[in-house]
């Protein structure tokens, strides 16, 4: 089950089945803590850039895209899309 999960170092927001090991944007080890739909929502309401994978439909918001997957492990399958997009996804 997706989830929601936000880095604790620079409010990078991820959903998925797991958090990053590494945070893409400030690349902190182990800096996800688990985050309501609600809390997600608001980081992401100032989040600039969304990201979702092609494989799995993983959506990641913050700064740069992740060169892996943290759910399936792809590399190099997230695509940039919009705010509206990537809120679709979360509903």
């Amino acid at each position: 089950m997706k989830r929601f999960f936000r880095c604790k170092v620079c409010n990078d927001v991820h959903f998925g089945e797991t958090p990053p090991e590494i945070c893409p944007t400030c690349e902190t080890m182990n800096s996800y803590l688990e985050v309501t739909k609600d809390e997600a929502e608001a980081y992401i309401a100032d989040s600039r850039r969304y990201f979702r994978c092609e494989a799995c439909d993983d959506i990641h918001c913050g700064g740069t895209q992740p060169e892996m997957c943290p759910t399936c492990e792809n590399t190099d399958s997230h695509v940039e899309v919009t705010k509206d997009e990537a809120e679709g996804y979360l509903a």
